[in-house]
């Protein structure tokens, strides 16, 4: 028992060791196919980039210059400087660059929302800039304009618009309406002098537009311990890149500038606006010290009460500059209370208004920022608007009680420097008190004026910033471009190649896996359980199909003569030696497996044997094929007619073979109605009977045994069953009709033939056993097929 199960293990990796080697088998006869396969898809690969558009990227190298730019400048102005760079770090600065608003500035510039093409011999070739003669500029609003294509012919002024609708003619710089949109052509400033020109005129909506280079917009930091940045953009047109990109960074300048001269200006308005204030006061108290003159007749103080208040000095000096900058103070506080939360505020001027700046830079950077939300297209109901606004309340909330403490420390230093001063000047009780009345308008003289000096050196150093105001952005690497970098063909070239191998594979794979026919004598092996196979008969041209085969050396002959020895060995070892001739059996399982081609040719092959004779009956009677292979018997009397009338003699219905003159044949004759109740007569058994002592081989040609049980019942009479198969035609699953025969004993001694094998699938057979001879001119010429019939044979296709 162990030895059987070690047999069975050794059987089935022998069984997986043969699959393995027959589908790599199956894959090596197609190489010519997947030579073709790659082959053709690598050219298709080659056809389709090279009318596919190349895409070049474009890169511009640019500086962030840093916020201290203005850092000699004195605290005020070094305050608006700081607040341009926004404190938001260089991410905020790349968010800027992306923005839709900056991008919808650099389509109209450019005007980019008009594509031109012309056309080429496979794809439209796009121009751009000064590629052609005239340029078209749309004059309808924005919202209004939509995708179009214009077909443009020019001859220099004339211009016709033609469409699938209609035709316009203009003329450059004359205004047309094409679908219900205003446009222009117009000179190209320095481009084409051409006078004619055919291209298309493809528009776009700029937003569209915009929102399409904004997503191809890829920008970077070089480092992160620098503000150096990296902008790319790829696209089919270089020079047009090259300009987006540059036109980005100075419409962002431009920006940038106009942001911080915003800031200048609202200083500048302030401080106008105080110099005006002051003048006026300034002028009142120089009036009211020219009354106080007049009125008292004084032209000058004595000497010594000059003197007498040389002690106060000090104190008087002190309180002026509390006072001034109280002053100063108060007006700011006034300004920032009445300021709108859509306007950034000016810094606080006065000397201790440095923590006031602080919180007046944070609240400038919320001002801009819901500013720049609102330019972008946002709504004031906008949830990041509204934290904005909330918080913007909060800062000047803060700034305002800032203001506040000032105010309160001011008062509180006037008071005690104005106690300080009385009581100093409480020995000089005898200055007349007309003196007095002359210091308070001389104080309040000298505060009007040191506060307009102020205010006209102020608004100065902001003149002077903002007319020096540079750029925020330098660039150290102009717009270039490289490339193509897509498409990569070699990318494609390895797809192509790739799919061209898989798509045969696949193929093959699914043909292996789907084949439920018998194609090699290892399928049938596995189906026979160790039943003999006598015969691999090789596929014949259909011209052939009914050509017997003969004492030649030809490849058929060679396999006839091969399955006669086969089966003479079996029969001497089934059936030993026997004192008449052997009866065989030569059936299949369906119509078309070539039944009646190896029995006639088997008994032909038999008749050649030196001293014995052969005659095969046409058994088939349903279904009569052996007077296809003699056209001139198709009206002779066959084996319907002996068994069906009794004055027919057994001489009557024996033929000679015209292909060798030696072999008989008793053809089938007329189709009966009653063909199984002919063959079960006892008539047929003595024919066998009588033919078996006449000839040493009698060979049946019978009906099919899935079809019919003629068979079955004329099994009895022969002494050994030659069960035929052919290659890609019987389905495995047949094969069961004759293994249960088998096992039934309705069926004996059954060897199997394997019929039509291709050369595809013929193995080692062909390849050596038959045709060594042709090198050796055993008498047989090697008709070469055609390379096209080859190739195709590789996917099991013939031509017979």
């Amino acid at each position: 028992m162990l030895d059987n199960n070690d047999n069975n293990i050794n059987r089935s990796n022998q069984n997986e060791s043969l699959n393995l080697r027959r589908m790599i088998a199956a894959y090596i006869r197609r190489w010519p196919i997947f030579l073709l396969s790659a082959l053709v898809f690598l050219f298709g690969a080659w056809i389709y980039t090279r009318y596919l558009t190349p895409i070049y990227q474009s890169n511009i190298r640019i500086l962030v210059k840093d916020a201290q730019k203005n850092a000699g400048t004195d605290a005020l102005l070094r305050g608006v400087a700081l607040q341009t760079n926004m404190n938001g770090g260089i991410d905020n600065e790349i968010q800027i660059m992306k923005s839709h608003r900056l991008m919808t500035e650099v389509v109209k510039k450019l005007n980019l929302s008009k594509r031109y093409f012309t056309e080429g011999k496979v794809i439209d070739i796009e121009n751009y800039g000064k590629d052609l003669p005239i340029y078209l500029e749309s004059l309808s609003p924005d919202s209004l304009q939509r995708n179009s294509t214009i077909n443009v012919k020019y001859n220099h002024p004339n211009i016709i618009i033609e469409s699938d609708n209609q035709t316009i003619e203009t003329k450059v710089n004359q205004a047309f309406t094409y679908n219900n949109q205003k446009f222009a052509f117009f000179k190209t400033p320095m481009g084409n002098n051409a006078k004619q020109a055919e291209f298309k005129v493809v528009t776009y909506n700029p937003n569209q537009v915009a929102n399409f280079y904004k997503g191809g917009l890829n920008i970077g930091l070089l480092n992160n311990n620098s503000t150096v940045l990296n902008i790319g953009l790829q696209g089919s047109h270089r020079k047009k890149s090259e300009d987006i990109l540059t036109k980005l960074v100075q419409v962002y300048n431009v920006d940038a500038k106009r942001d911080e001269s915003i800031e200048f200006d609202k200083t500048i308005a302030f401080i106008e606006s105080r110099i005006q204030i002051l003048s006026e006061e300034l002028g009142d108290v120089e009036l009211d010290k020219q009354s106080f003159q007049q009125k008292n007749d004084i032209a000058n103080l004595p000497q010594e009460i000059g003197i007498s208040i040389g002690e106060k000095s000090q104190y008087e000096n002190e309180l002026l500059e509390t006072e001034t900058q109280l002053s100063l103070v108060n007006s700011y506080k006034n300004h920032v209370s009445n300021q709108s939360i859509t306007e950034v505020l000016p810094n606080d001027i006065s000397s201790t208004g440095g923590a006031t700046n602080s919180s007046v830079s944070s609240y400038n950077q919320l001002v801009m920022e819901r500013n720049n939300l609102l330019a972008d297209g946002a709504t004031t109901n906008h949830p990041r608007v509204k934290n904005l606004e909330a918080n913007i309340q909060e800062a000047k909330t803060n700034i305002l009680n800032s203001i506040q403490q000032q105010q309160k420390a001011l008062a509180t230093a006037r008071n005690n420097i104005s106690s300080q001063l009385g009581g100093a000047s409480s020995f000089k009780q005898q200055a007349p008190s007309l003196e007095r009345l002359s210091r308070d308008i001389d104080r309040q003289q000298h505060i009007k004026e040191s506060l307009y000096l102020l205010l006209l050196q102020k608004r100065e150093e902001a003149e002077i910033s903002k007319a020096i105001t540079d750029d925020k952005i330098k660039i150290i690497d102009p717009a270039s471009s490289y490339g193509p970098v897509s498409p990569v063909k070699s990318r494609y070239y390895l797809g192509a190649l790739a799919i061209g191998l898989l798509l045969p594979f696949a193929v093959t794979f699914i043909q292996e896996l789907l084949k439920n026919k018998i194609e090699t004598r290892n399928d049938l092996e596995e189906l026979v359980n160790g039943e003999p196979i006598v015969a691999e008969l090789p596929k014949v041209n259909l011209d052939d199909e009914f050509k017997l085969v003969g004492s030649d050396l030809s490849v058929m002959s060679e396999a006839f003569r091969i399955m006669r020895t086969n089966i003479e060995f079996v029969m001497s070892r089934k059936l030993g030696d026997i004192d008449k001739g052997k009866v065989i059996l030569v059936t299949s399982s369906i119509k078309g497996e070539g039944k009646t081609f190896v029995s006639m040719n088997y008994a032909h092959v038999l008749g050649q044997l030196k001293g014995k004779r052969a005659i095969i009956v046409g058994a088939d009677i349903r279904n009569p094929q052996l007077h296809r292979y003699d056209r001139s018997s198709k009206k002779a009397l066959g084996l319907t007619e002996y068994l069906y009338n009794d004055d027919v003699s057994l001489e009557e219905v024996i033929n000679i073979s015209k292909s060798d003159g030696k072999t008989n044949i008793i053809f089938s004759g007329r189709i009966p109605p009653n063909p199984t109740e002919l063959l079960m007569s006892p008539k047929f058994d003595d024919l066998i009977e009588e033919l078996s002592n006449l000839y040493d081989y009698v060979v049946i040609d019978s009906a099919p045994l899935v079809l019919v049980s003629d068979t079955y019942h004329i099994s009895s009479t022969a002494d050994l069953t030659v069960y035929v198969t052919r290659s890609e035609f019987t389905p495995k699953d047949v094969i069961r009709v004759p293994m249960d025969a088998i096992e039934e004993g309705r069926l004996k001694n059954v060897v199997f033939a394997l019929n039509d094998i291709s050369t595809a699938h013929s193995g080692y057979a062909y390849g050596y056993k038959y045709n060594y001879g042709y090198g050796y001119g055993y008498g047989t010429v090697n008709r070469r097929r055609s390379p096209i019939k080859r190739v195709l044979s590789t996917f099991g296709i013939n031509f017979k």
